[in-house]
């Protein structure tokens, strides 16, 4: 946390850096443990074969188990791989993170709704032109993926 609050300083603002990182390290979180169930349920599939057949049933299956539904290629970990490809936006975070709010489950939204409303990826905190905003956005995203 300290590094990257070192690597961000004057980049972003300490209260919004906050909303950034917190949202960031929980996403990741919640996106590991919906992997980890994927792998525990799959036996041998791929979350995007099991989407690609029904999506609506695949999504509405994750949410009756976690509580929410993650689509396929809106993972933290895709977020990691479009970093490396060097194909990563700002769209990536915030289709992911709408999505996200779409497969809420009823019984969980005093748990998830609006956890990511702080976050505001057209913001001048995280830069001045969309460039710069994704640049901060990767070195958070990085941060976070070190070991």
């Amino acid at each position: 946390m300290w590094a990257l609050l070192n690597q961000t300083r004057g980049q972003i603002g300490l209260t919004a850096y906050k909303d950034y990182i917190f949202g960031l390290l929980f996403y990741k979180y919640l996106s590991e443990k919906a992997t980890q169930w994927l792998g525990e349920v799959l036996r041998g599939d791929t979350w995007e074969n099991v989407y690609g057949q029904d999506p609506v049933r695949a999504l509405d299956y994750m949410k009756q188990k976690l509580g929410y539904a993650i689509q396929p290629k809106e993972f933290f970990k895709d977020w990691e791989a479009a970093i490396h490809e060097e194909r990563f936006n700002i769209p990536m975070i915030s289709d992911s993170f709408g999505h996200f709010n779409q497969q809420i489950v009823f019984e969980a939204k005093d748990d998830f709704e609006g956890i990511f409303d702080g976050m505001r990826f057209d913001s001048s905190d995280l830069g001045s032109n969309a460039q710069a905003r994704a640049s901060v956005m990767i070195s958070m995203i990085e941060l976070l993926s070190a070991p």
